[in-house]
């Protein structure tokens, strides 16, 4: 990465005064509180802007931080530089004002940029969106953006997202600024490399929560929407029996606390089997083995979590005195995967083997698992089946079904 534009190609500083917000002292002071103890962990950085930059769709984010005369970029993708003038950055007026995002949806079109270097040649912006990095003690410190080449919009999922993110840039800030404070206090260096190991844990575990990790380790290196075909998957559905009446009989708060820890519970059963979690639709969950990271037992592992599952709902609806019950689907077959979509940014999974395993889900039985053939042949030497016969499966005619029997199944 270069140090800054070369003196040949560095825009022409602006005539205009540089804006300046109010307690512009203490600002640079609070700054330099962080740049003097190295509190911009790149890492975590990187991260969230590979992660901005897919969700807004943008081929530009940074993270922004305005110094006396220079705006430094502790992370960028799209720029190729780690530093600016002050006096042509868009974020030096994001910081203005802490409290709001500034978007400029044509910078050709705002007063304050039209005539700006870097709008009028290279790199030619148009598009603006920064939130403002705001630290503890209420400083700008400067912004997390996304630019575009072209006039736009963000919708209000991603000026949402890019709001969350922003303040995740800080709490990075925070954290390795309290290691830096730790290491000046403690001369232990096995002490260090453990705080610094959980923060970076922390930082992976903000990614994971979007995304399977094989994809997002794929979206820091190449943004964009992914597609990918797998050729031999299974998938499963499993549905809560009944959760309508639950909802009319216990208050919100006791249910929705009721279904987190049930989903908890799945997901720990998920992680042991080595499949993957795709989503919760409501009272439904859907899982799937295969993906996006091979697995040569994928039939058997997601045969082992719905049996896993019927036995952990049936041992939590007796512990607390509840009638709970799952219907549970499952398919093999090809599928297609990947992050398309425009309401939420998520990974998903679309095709006939996922339809056929959601049929199964709904044409099954309470307490039962319910196994398309393709599955069934896979793995019939190593369970106990019975044959359901043929069933008429809305979409598909009539397919030969069979009821995977474990000791928990009614």
């Amino acid at each position: 990465m270069n140090s800054s534009l070369p003196p040949e190609t560095q825009p022409p500083i602006l005539a205009c005064p540089i804006p300046m917000p109010s307690q512009e002292a203490e600002r640079q002071a609070e700054l330099e509180r962080y740049l003097q103890l190295g509190a911009l962990p790149k890492e975590a950085f990187d991260d969230i802007t590979a992660i901005l930059a897919q969700v807004c769709e943008t081929p530009i984010a940074f993270v922004s931080l305005i110094s006396n005369d220079v705006q430094i970029l502790a992370s960028e993708r799209g720029l190729n530089v780690n530093e600016t003038a002050r006096a042509i950055s868009f974020c030096t007026h994001t910081i203005l004002t802490p409290e709001d995002v500034m978007v400029i949806p044509d910078a050709k079109e705002d007063v304050r940029f039209v005539n700006n270097p870097l709008v009028t040649g290279p790199p030619y912006l148009r598009f603006y969106a920064g939130a403002p990095l705001v630290s503890p003690r209420g400083f700008a410190l400067g912004s997390l953006c996304a630019m575009d080449h072209k006039p736009r919009q963000l919708r209000p999922d991603q000026l949402k997202a890019l709001v969350g993110l922003s303040r995740q840039v800080v709490a990075q800030m925070e954290l390795r600024l309290n290691v830096r404070h730790l290491e000046m206090e403690v001369a232990r260096r096995e002490r260090i490399e453990k705080i610094l190991l959980e923060e970076q844990r922390k930082s992976e575990r903000l990614v994971l929560n979007i995304l399977p990790r094989a994809i997002a380790e794929q979206l820091k290196y190449a943004p964009g929407a992914i597609a990918e075909r797998f050729d031999d998957v299974s998938i499963l559905f499993a549905d809560l029996v009944d959760f309508t009446r639950l909802a009319g009989e216990m208050r919100p708060v006791e249910l929705v606390g009721l279904l987190n820890e049930i989903v908890s519970e799945f997901d720990e059963l998920v992680e042991h089997h080595g499949l993957e979690k795709i989503k919760t639709i409501g009272d439904a969950y859907m899982a799937v083995g295969g993906l996006p990271s091979p697995l040569d037992n994928h039939p058997q592992a997601i045969a082992n979590l719905a049996i896993d599952m019927q036995d952990t709902i049936t041992r939590f609806g007796e512990g607390r005195d509840l009638r709970l019950s799952l219907r549970i689907g499952i398919n093999t077959g090809p599928v297609i995967a990947g992050t398309i979509g425009r309401m939420k940014y998520a990974y998903d999974l679309w095709g006939d083997a996922v339809n056929v395993a959601s049929r199964m889900e709904s044409y099954g039985e309470t307490g039962k698992i319910h196994v398309n053939e393709d599955t069934y042949l896979r793995i019939k030497d190593r369970y106990d089946f019975t044959p359901r016969g043929k069933v008429p499966i809305k979409g598909k005619g009539l397919l030969d079904t069979y009821w995977l029997n474990c000791p928990a199944c009614q």
